[in-house]
């Protein structure tokens, strides 16, 4: 079984019209000083968005927060000829590896759980092997364990013969944040007002810091 790459879901969030002609304002007689203000706040913002992203996918995904937080990516904003608003946090991966649910061999088959709390499920006759080196997770594989370095993964044969096996996925990060609704209430209600109020008060620093 090929593990099958989701689309990447894309969250842009923007700020109250009111908030960026008053930070204009501020900053008018400053050199790229808007820009270099919303700029900032977008950074910060999306920061705190992809923290919250990662806590709530792991209360309900039984992975690490490390591997959450490596597959919701940030797009900087900057303060070039090309600025924009419209900054994204992209929540990108293919299906996980069973592996990575705290896969356990035993005598029947691999014990997993998914669910973070969820109860424990067996998969009979699956196993846990070393891909050689140079395989490809999900590809189907015709190998005998030689003691070389690579991937480890849960594999199950495809008929009783002995080969062909293929490696046994879980779900992907993308696809759990979409099919959890109550993960985007919590992320992102009050984003729009944050990005708001952070942008007000860097455009009130900058300009503190320029009268100096």
């Amino acid at each position: 079984m090929v593990a099958s790459r989701r689309p990447p879901i894309d969250l842009v969030f923007k700020p109250d019209f009111g908030a960026v002609r008053r930070a204009q304002a501020l900053l008018q007689g400053i050199p790229n000083g808007y820009k270099k203000a919303a700029g900032g706040a977008v950074n910060d913002i999306s920061k705190t968005v992809r923290s919250r992203i990662t806590k709530q996918i792991s209360k309900t995904l039984a992975l690490k927060q490390k591997h959450i937080r490596d597959n919701v990516r940030i797009s900087r904003a900057g303060a070039g000829d090309h600025f924009t608003l419209d900054r994204r946090v992209r929540i990108v991966g293919a299906r996980e590896p069973l592996i990575e649910f705290g896969a356990t061999q035993k005598k029947k088959g691999v014990g997993y759980r998914i669910e973070r709390g969820g109860k424990r499920s067996t998969i009979p006759g699956a196993f846990i092997a070393e891909m050689p080196t140079g395989g490809r997770a999900g590809q189907a594989l015709d190998f005998i364990r030689t003691g070389e370095s690579g991937h480890v993964g849960v594999f199950k044969r495809r008929r009783k013969d002995r080969l062909p096996i293929s490696e046994l996925d879980g779900p992907s990060i993308p696809a759990v944040y979409q099919h959890h609704e109550e993960i985007e209430a919590e992320t992102l209600s009050d984003i729009p007002g944050k990005l708001s109020d952070r942008i007000v008060a860097r455009a009130e620093l900058l300009l503190k810091r320029s009268l100096k």
